[in-house]
């Protein structure tokens, strides 16, 4: 999930807050769910597996 945390840290960084960080959805895909910082949710999906 490397490209992913560093996008996740990314994210952070202009202000986003990590609600759920990186999580593996069984073999098929991986998620990250952030609040920008109006507390608006969105989710960062990803599709690397390891």
């Amino acid at each position: 999930m490397g490209s992913m945390e560093s996008s996740i840290g990314q994210l952070a960084e202009l202000g986003a807050k990590v609600v759920v960080p990186a999580t593996a959805v069984g073999d098929v895909t991986t998620f990250a769910r952030l609040a920008d910082s109006c507390g608006g949710l969105f989710s960062a999906p990803g599709s690397e597996q390891s």
